[in-house]
C-alpha cells in the first residue's frame, strides 16, 4: 500500500507539474510572450 501510495503522489506531481506548465504557457500567450 505504501508503494500504491507513492506511485500516486509521483503521479499527481506529474500532472501537478504538466499542468502548471500549461498555465504558465496560457498566461505568457495572454501577455504577449
Amino acid at each position: 500500500d505504501i508503494i500504491n501510495e507513492l506511485v500516486r503522489r509521483g503521479e499527481t506531481i506529474e500532472t501537478a507539474t504538466e499542468v502548471a506548465d500549461q498555465v504558465i504557457a496560457k498566461s505568457r500567450q495572454k501577455k504577449g510572450f
